[in-house]
């Protein structure tokens, strides 16, 4: 089995920055119970705060 490269997901790639940035998407749903969530994270970016660089970027499957 081959292993993955481990990615360092708390330095920018690009410049070397160690500020992050973190840009959450959320919607709310009504659940079986009839009861309103609003903080259903579907997606979510991490971007260097110095270079603007995308770091790591999650989207929630529908």
């Amino acid at each position: 089995m081959e292993e993955r490269p481990v990615r360092d997901l708390t330095r920018c790639p690009t410049c070397g920055g160690t500020e992050v940035e973190r840009t959450e998407v959320t919607r709310g749903y009504y659940s079986a119970h009839a009861k309103y969530d609003p903080e259903v994270l579907i997606r979510f970016s991490d971007r260097c705060a110095t270079c603007g660089t995308v770091i790591y970027e999650h989207v929630e499957e529908a």
